[in-house]
């Protein structure tokens, strides 16, 4: 039996659609509870095995016209392209790859000296992806951040 894999924290909207490829692009209508304003589907999906592309389509209010599509704000791979987050399923439960860490041996400095840097990539970056703050890696290393 398949558990929530996909809710969405939307306290301030009153309508959410989930669609997928799994799915075939249906849209399927989520219910909101109220008290955490978090959105879920309300029945059990059946998830074939693979990776999958979804996303949520959001309305403000019942007047509003037109739907925001949304990514899902804790996906963990997407696809830039076409705008989707992307899942991997197995026996209908959210899988995730282990990935092996490089570099553990590099010593960062003491936290106290630690110069942090957060970027928010939609306002640094002139496309708005993660691609575009590689070119402003030295502008970064120049401000004397040392968080790598």
């Amino acid at each position: 039996e398949q558990t929530r894999i996909f809710s969405l924290f939307a306290p301030t909207v009153s309508e959410v659609n989930f669609v997928s490829s799994f799915s075939h692009w249906k849209s399927i209508q989520m219910e909101k509870d109220l008290n955490t304003g978090i959105f879920h589907i309300p029945t059990t999906l059946k998830i074939p095995d693979g990776e999958h592309e979804y996303k949520y389509f959001v309305r403000k209010n019942a007047r509003q016209k037109y739907w925001t599509s949304v990514i899902d704000p804790y996906v963990e791979k997407y696809d830039a392209k076409h705008r989707h987050g992307l899942i991997t399923t197995r026996n209908g439960k959210k899988y995730t790859d282990t990935y092996e860490w490089k570099y553990d041996h590099i010593k960062l400095p003491e936290n106290d000296q630690l110069i942090i840097y957060e970027i928010y990539v939609a306002d640094f970056t002139e496309n708005g992806q993660f691609s575009g703050i590689l070119s402003k890696l030295d502008y970064l290393s120049d401000l004397g951040i040392n968080a790598n």
